[in-house]
This record gives structure tokens, C-alpha cells and sequence, in this order.
């Protein structure tokens, strides 16, 4: 169980470490003189282990694709092998999102029953998916924009603007879609709510909702 958690914690760490690499590699060039193979390298080392936590799963192939990036750039062009690193990346999440698109529920509704336990018996369920849908497409229209204007950049841009987009630009963007996507839920569960008669939410009440057990937990545990 120890070793579980730990390989857990492990997992999170290096996958992190993985989505802001881009990030560090902008901070690195443009603060420091490390060379792009010490880049490679470190990447390599990252990516290595996040390969080894996953090697059972279907994650396996993120940090394996970042891995012969890393080999790759110790061996050929470092600088443009590097550029298709977020590429690769962030096709693979449109991927994951995308794919869900055609099934019954979404990765976004994923997300919403893991923060929120008392989504699935909410009476108005159903409009709750259609907005995780929603929620579903529109971040599959910025990962697509994204690879667009990395693809630029591999054949036309220069490197500088690479890691300024791939750090700085990127994380705004994301940040400013979680915090609009947060608020915006808000007024959709209020609207949700009020059509179904049930009383307005408390703004935070999706944090409180995560300690919270789903009725059929609640019912197994009191018949036990």
C-alpha cells in the first residue's frame, strides 16, 4: 500500500515535470548558457523514469515519444528535434480528449465526478455532460491551435519565440481557460439548479463536494 502511494506520488511528480519542460527550457536559455544537450539529457533522465512508472499502462507512450525526443536530440539537430517536442505532447492530449468525444462520457466529465463526488446522482445530470461536452471541445480547439502555431514555429519561427510560446504564452492561455472554465461552471450549476428546483450552490461547494460519498457509497457502507 506504501509503495503504491509512493509510486503514485512519483508518477504525478515527473509527469508535472514533464508538461512544464517547455517552461524550463525558456527559463533556462534565457537566464543561463546551458547547452541544449544538458537539456536533452535532463529530459531524458525526467521522462526515463515517468516512462518506467507508466511502463504497465496506457501512459506509457507520452513519456516514451518524449524519450526518443531526448535520444534524438543528443544525436542529430538538437534545437529543431527539441521543437517537435511539445507537438508530440500535446497531440497526444487532444488525443486522449478527442477520443472521448465519441463515447458516453467525456474526459472532462471525468475530471468534474472526480472533484465533485455528487455529480452522478445530480438530477440534472444529463445537462451536466452536455456541458463537459462543451467544456470537452473546447479544449481539444486550443490543443489543435496550439500544434498549429508549434508547427509554425518549427519551419518558420526562431527558437527564441518557441520557448516564448511554449512557456510563458502557453501557460497564460491555460490558466486563463481553468479560471474561465471555473467561473462559468458556476453560473451553469446555478441555471442547472434553478431547472430542477434545487437551492443555488455556494461558489466553492465543488471543493467541499469532493470529500462527499455518493449515495450508493453511503447506502453500501451503512448496509455493512
Amino acid at each position: 500500500m506504501i509503495f503504491m502511494k509512493m509510486k503514485k506520488t512519483l508518477n504525478v511528480i515527473f509527469t508535472s515535470l514533464m508538461a512544464i519542460y517547455p517552461t524550463f527550457v525558456f527559463f533556462a536559455l534565457s537566464f543561463t548558457n546551458i547547452s541544449l544537450e544538458f537539456i536533452a539529457v535532463g529530459m531524458l533522465a525526467v521522462c526515463g523514469i515517468a516512462f518506467l512508472l507508466n511502463i504497465k499502462t496506457s501512459n506509457r507512450y507520452t513519456p516514451l515519444f518524449a524519450c526518443i525526443i531526448a535520444i534524438l536530440m543528443l544525436f542529430t539537430d538538437a534545437e529543431k528535434v527539441l521543437k517537435f517536442y511539445p507537438i508530440g505532447i500535446v497531440f497526444l492530449v487532444l488525443w486522449a480528449f478527442g477520443i472521448t468525444l465519441f463515447q458516453k462520457n467525456t474526459i472532462v466529465y471525468g475530471f468534474a465526478t472526480l472533484t465533485d463526488k455528487t455529480i452522478p446522482d445530480h438530477p440534472g445530470l444529463a445537462d451536466i455532460k452536455l456541458y463537459c461536452r462543451r467544456v470537452t471541445k473546447v479544449w481539444c480547439l486550443w490543443f489543435i491551435v496550439n500544434i498549429l502555431i508549434d508547427f509554425y514555429f518549427v519551419f518558420f519561427g526562431n527558437f527564441e519565440d518557441w520557448t516564448f510560446f511554449n512557456g510563458p504564452i502557453c501557460w497564460a492561455v491555460q490558466i486563463v481557460l481553468f479560471t474561465g472554465e471555473f467561473i462559468i461552471r458556476y453560473f451553469v450549476m446555478c441555471k442547472i439548479n434553478r431547472k430542477y428546483g434545487l437551492p443555488k450552490p455556494g461558489f466553492f461547494d465543488m471543493f467541499k463536494n469532493m470529500f462527499k460519498k455518493r449515495k450508493k457509497e453511503e447506502n453500501t457502507e451503512a448496509a455493512e
